[in-house]
């Protein structure tokens, strides 16, 4: 087993210790039209994807991979992968590719040229955005409405609105803006823009939407929370916001997740001052993390200086009991700068927020399992790759 815990609770009671200084959050770019446009040129840049190196892959450089560099923590999710009502959606760099979480079958898929984000709505409803229109496949219809396209860079984030079913917001890598977009807005090439906020202190760490309709982000050494057009909340406590990976919503409208780098996750309630719920601790390196009302879910990567990486999903329940666990196939190691995109690519975790069930997956490689059940649904028992 890798999760040590006490019985029937994985979960340690009060404040955890406090956890070292982190190291200072990368500067901004400047706000001067050439530092903007250079962010701009780079992020496209960052955003190609380079084509596989299929020449044969040197025994030596496979074991340096393999055995001795270490991979980071994915700091912000990939949304190539995503569960609607009654569905899963899966980007590759071919379109769309729709599954049945009824029949998990896979179901005729709209045409988009270069998709690049995949995030459930409000309704269920799935949000696919790419380089020439926005597409939003509604639950029980097999045409999708079409609509103008987004402005996407490298880093670029989409957050679905909790309140309004069409709503969604935009946050992108190199800008501490938040920009509010409709599906019902209009325009001829780019969706009409409808609002933005300024986060103020935003570091480009830790952020997420709260169920109530808010927004919490890391700014320094505390969070902010604030209301669209409402007033922004300094948030102080024992669960300071150093070393912050990520931010996750809970069932409960006032608690969070709050995911630090390395392997510490504390619930938190959010109130005057912040107060930890409970601590967990995971026995190894988080690569990418997820959760819904009933589970968080995590892809753990166990980096021993001289053995083979090991991946492994693990599931836990809301009071931090492991409900479920996964050893994932290794991707081949590869030759050329984008060898770590090779390793990493299917490594991307997500939730079903309507049903026990929990997708691994990339644009070669895809699992999904039924957490109740304990049992794989769709994909492969082995390491062979799916789709091109």
């Amino acid at each position: 087993m890798w999760l040590t815990k006490q019985p029937g609770l994985l979960f340690a009671e009060g404040p955890p210790k406090e956890p070292s200084p982190p190291p200072p959050p990368p500067g901004a770019p400047g706000g001067s039209p050439s530092a903007v446009a250079s962010s701009l040129a780079a992020a496209h840049l960052l955003d190609r994807d380079a084509a596989a190196d299929a020449r044969p892959v040197p025994s030596a450089i496979v074991q340096l991979r393999e055995r001795k560099l270490r991979l980071d923590a994915l700091p912000s999710p990939a949304q190539t992968l995503a569960f609607g009502r009654k569905r899963l959606a899966r980007l590759t760099p071919e379109g769309i590719e729709l599954f049945s979480t009824e029949t998990f079958e896979q179901e005729a898929a709209p045409s988009l040229a270069q998709p690049r984000r995949v995030v459930a709505l409000r309704d269920g409803s799935l949000l696919v955005a790419g380089g020439g229109r926005t597409l939003r496949l509604v639950p029980g219809q097999q045409t999708a409405e079409s609509h103008p396209r987004i402005p996407l860079f490298a880093g670029t984030l989409v957050f679905a609105d909790r309140l309004q079913e069409k709503r969604f917001w935009l946050l992108h890598e190199f800008d501490p803006t938040l920009y509010r977009y409709d599906l019902d807005a209009g325009g001829s090439v780019l969706l009409r823009m409808d609002e933005y906020l300024t986060l103020d202190g935003f570091d480009r760490r830790g952020f997420a939407g709260l169920k109530d309709g808010s927004f919490m982000f890391t700014a320094g050494d505390h969070f902010r929370r604030f209301f669209p057009l409402g007033k922004q909340t300094k948030l102080e406590g024992p669960a300071a916001a150093v070393e912050v990976w990520r931010l996750l919503v809970t069932r409960r409208i006032d608690r969070v997740w709050v995911a630090h780098r390395g392997s510490r996750l504390d619930l938190v309630q959010i109130g005057a001052r912040l107060r930890v719920v409970r601590t967990l601790e995971l026995p190894g390196d988080p690569y990418d993390i997820t959760s819904s009302d009933r589970y968080v879910a995590v892809i753990l990567l166990r980096q021993v200086a001289g053995e083979p990486r090991h991946w492994r999903l693990v599931v836990v329940d809301q009071k931090g009991d492991e409900v479920f666990t996964e050893d994932l196939p290794m991707d081949e190691a590869l030759v050329g700068a984008d060898w770590v995109k090779a390793a990493t690519r299917n490594r991307n975790v997500v939730l079903s927020p309507h049903d026990s069930l929990v997708a691994v997956g990339g644009p070669t490689w895809l699992s999904v399992w039924d957490i109740r059940k304990q049992s794989r649904v769709l994909g492969p028992e082995g390491p062979e790759e799916t789709g091109p």
